[in-house]
Formats: C-alpha cells, structure tokens, sequence
C-alpha cells in the first residue's frame, strides 16, 4: 500500500489487542463452522422462516458479532480497511477460495475472464477507488456517487441527489479498469481501496424475477420469457407466448438449467462477475445493510466532505413475505439445484442456505 492510501486511512486504524482476539477467535470459530451450505436447526421457527430470516439479513454470521466503526488492519495479502464484520467476512471469504483453490493472480486468470471483470469495475483515479459493478446491489446509488465525484460530471449539480439517472447508463460517463494497460491494472488493484457489494443468492433471483419477468419489462419478456415458458411450461404456452407471465418456478427451473457462462448479469453468480477470489478487494458490503455500510466506508475513503447522504433507495428490496411466496413454490429439489448452483457465493460472502 502506497503511503498516500496510508495517510487517507490511518485516521481510522484503531484496531489493537481487543481486535486482534476478536479476529483470533473468529478464526478458531470458523475452523470449526466452515461457512459451506449446512443446515441450522437451531431455531424454532419453520425451514421457510428461516430461510426468509437469513435473506433478510437478520441471521447471517455477522449478525454474531458487535458492529463496528471501518478500520485499518492487516493481513496475509495486503492491507485492508475492515471491522470486525468485515473481518468475519475475508476470513470466510479467504477459507473459502483456499478450500476450492481458486485464489489465482490477476494476470493468471484466463483473459476472457479478466476482461469480463475489468469491463465491470469502476475506476475513480482522483480518489484511489475501485468498485465492482453489479446490477440490483445497490449498483445505482453507488453509481451516483461515484458519476457525482467523478471530474466529468455534469455542471450545475451540488448534490449526488441530483444526478440523472439518464447518466448512470452511459458507460462513457466512467472509467473502467478495462481501459488500462495490464500493469497499470494491477497498479490499481494493488494499491487503490477496493470495494464490492453481495447480496443473498435467492434474493438476488427474487429481485431479478420481480423487476425483471414480474413487472412490465419489454426486453427481458422478449429476451429471456418467451423461451422460458415455452421451454417450461405445460403446452408450451401456446403458439405465440408473450412472455410477460412467467411464474416464479419457471424461471427457477430455467436458472437451475442454464450454463453460468449463459447467464445474465442480473443473476450469474456473484463469483464469476466480481471473481473475489482473485481481486482482493478491502471491503465486501452486504446489500442487506448497505444503508449503515455506505455510510462507513464513504468516511473511510474521505468522501463525507463531498457528499450530504449517501443516496440509499429501496426501490430493489423485497418484503420478507413477497420472497416467502415465491419460494413456496418451488420443490425442494428444485430448491437444493439452486443452492448448488450458487454454493460459491453461499460459501465466499457469508450466507446461510438453511437447507
């Protein structure tokens, strides 16, 4: 870590003894509870409780642990801005690339694949940050931030509020590590404040069926509907299906069918768009929490000053009983083929299956 991103962020290491045990024992914990798929009985509620409980966010592993303010710590790789929820969160993260021995160097990653990733994270030169778009986890406010603080923004804006959304699709608009020569990509990534967003793997899928097949979406009816009820659906669904009524446990048998490699953005996993296991990112923020979270790391990487409020929307959250619904629909061996499915990002960002 160069000494400039030293001195933006020493302000905030107050990390000593107490963190040190704290993160000592939450690896002699996760020694024992490797955060792979598992079943938890442990509570009185009904599996479907559970499981609409954890996607909720309010029984994930950090939930275990006090939060605390953003901080400075060190590790096997290299610096990282963490709290004791972030911590719980590399470790697993890490516990989890080294037990499938995906943890390869940026330049090892088949080019494809580094392209793939590099076309979707955000460079911002000015503040040293990257960050790893993703649709539906609060990519939007993210991308106003990071349009607002950009150089080439529009005149006349003196809030991130005021962004355009208009602004927010045209990739011209931002600079992608893409556009960078292969060192000066692993310049970046070495030294720059990282960052990504996960979310809960089913409610990803939930989220993308609502706004995507669910509500009134032309393309996505097109692209994606018609074949989906025409493929999964008794009869076909007639000679010239519209696409705009595909249920819940159609599109969850065509995702559970689908290569990764075919998938869209709005529901391949998380794993193969971020690729966590080989960008070491600093931060890992949970969509769940993100209103608390944005707020955090916005301080550590001294951006408070130019921004009033992170612009948090709830425009793509879900209520516990909407997911409730639409899992209820679905077999329970439906239910373990997508759990199989998405079992890295389950495993890397700390989320419970319950199954």
């Amino acid at each position: 870590m160069n000494m400039r991103k030293w001195g933006r962020l020493l302000p905030y290491a107050v990390v000593g003894l107490p963190s040190l045990v704290i993160l000592y024992l939450l690896t002699r914990s996760l020694k024992t509870t490797t955060p792979q798929l598992r079943a938890r009985n442990s509570d009185d509620s009904g599996p479907w409780e559970q499981l609409v409980a954890m996607m909720d966010g309010s029984k994930s592993l950090e939930a275990l642990y006090a939060p605390q303010k953003l901080a400075l710590v060190h590790s096997q790789k290299k610096h990282k801005i963490t709290s004791t929820i972030q911590m719980s969160r590399h470790v697993a993260l890490d516990n989890e690339c080294r037990s499938r021995n995906s943890s390869l160097a940026w330049r090892s990653l088949p080019e494809a694949a580094r392209l793939a990733v590099a076309q979707r994270i955000v460079v911002n030169d000015q503040h040293e940050l990257l960050y790893c778009a993703v649709p539906l986890l609060s990519m939007g406010p993210w991308m106003k931030v990071l349009y607002y603080i950009s150089p080439n923004r529009a005149e006349g804006l003196s809030d991130v509020g005021q962004v355009p959304g208009e602004e927010l699709g045209t990739r011209k608009n931002f600079v992608y590590l893409s556009s960078f020569s292969l060192d000066e990509q692993e310049r970046r990534l070495n030294t720059y404040l990282s960052f990504m967003v996960s979310r809960h793997p089913f409610q990803r899928l939930a989220i993308a069926y609502k706004l995507k097949l669910e509500n009134s979406n032309a393309f996505f009816h097109d692209r994606y509907g018609k074949a989906i009820v025409k493929n999964y659906r008794k009869g076909g669904g007639g000679k010239n299906p519209t696409g705009n009524d595909v249920k819940f446990s159609e599109f969850a048998q065509y995702i559970s069918e689908v290569s990764v490699d075919d998938m869209n953005e709005h529901w391949q996993p998380l794993e193969t768009l971020c690729q966590p296991c080989v960008v070491d990112y600093d931060v890992i923020l949970h969509h769940e929490s993100m209103e608390r979270e944005a707020e955090e790391l916005l301080g550590v990487a001294q951006l408070s000053s130019h921004l009033t409020k992170f612009p948090y929307n709830k425009w793509d959250s879900l209520e516990a009983s909407y997911v409730h619904t639409l899992y209820r629909e679905l077999s329970p061996s439906l239910v373990g083929r997508l759990v199989q499915l998405y079992r890295s990002d389950f495993g890397l960002f700390s989320y419970s299956s319950l199954l």
